[in-house]
């Protein structure tokens, strides 16, 4: 994580977005890296509650001055302005199963940052070429797919990193099934706001 967050361009007092911040595990690193004058805004979506989100988050806010939470349906969320970066990881592939419209959110992401602020998308890779095939499925997305919209929203890549990458997995299995969790291969994309 700290070699993600790096290659992201996290630095102190930065005002970060953190979407799908569930179970806080970048979050917690993030919020002590950016310090007393930077901030982290969580956003989880409605459904999550389910799985105990809302508490996780808004005790996470409570015990981070610099943290704040907020449950919304993405297709509503507001980010704000100014921002340093906004951070999506393990997640852009759930936006198009739950009927998030990524244009404008992609779009939104663009309106909040500053310029040259950092869009970073962490995700686990299906075929090549599958698009969004197999991200209701077995949650992977074709890193393609990923390229092309935050493109068309007018983002520029600046990083297509393999420090997450795994030969080994060949991208047809569910990210969760055994001996496939938590060993995916996996894009690392960042993305900035042209100056």
């Amino acid at each position: 994580p700290a070699e993600v967050l790096t290659i992201a361009g996290l630095q102190e007092g930065d005002h970060i977005a953190d979407i799908s911040s569930f179970g806080q595990y970048f979050t917690a690193i993030m919020a002590e890296a950016v310090g007393p004058n930077g901030r982290i805004d969580m956003y989880d979506m409605p459904y999550m509650e389910e799985f105990g989100a809302m508490e996780s988050g808004n005790g996470f806010a409570a015990s981070h001055a610099n943290s704040t939470y907020t449950v919304v349906d993405y297709n509503m969320i507001e980010l704000g302005t100014d921002l340093d970066a906004v951070y999506i990881v393990l997640y852009y592939h759930d936006l198009g199963p739950l009927m998030i419209d990524t244009a404008a959110f992609n779009a939104k992401v663009l309106a909040a940052l500053k310029p040259g602020g950092k869009y970073l998308i962490v995700d686990h890779k299906a075929e090549d070429g599958s698009g969004w095939r197999d991200a209701g499925t077995i949650h992977r997305i074709g890193k393609e797919a990923i390229l092309e919209e935050v493109a068309a929203a007018g983002f520029e890549l600046v990083t297509d990193s393999d420090l997450l990458a795994n030969p080994g997995d060949d991208r047809t299995a569910m990210v969760f099934s055994p001996g496939t969790r938590g060993s995916t291969d996996q894009v690392v994309y960042v993305f900035q706001k042209p100056l």
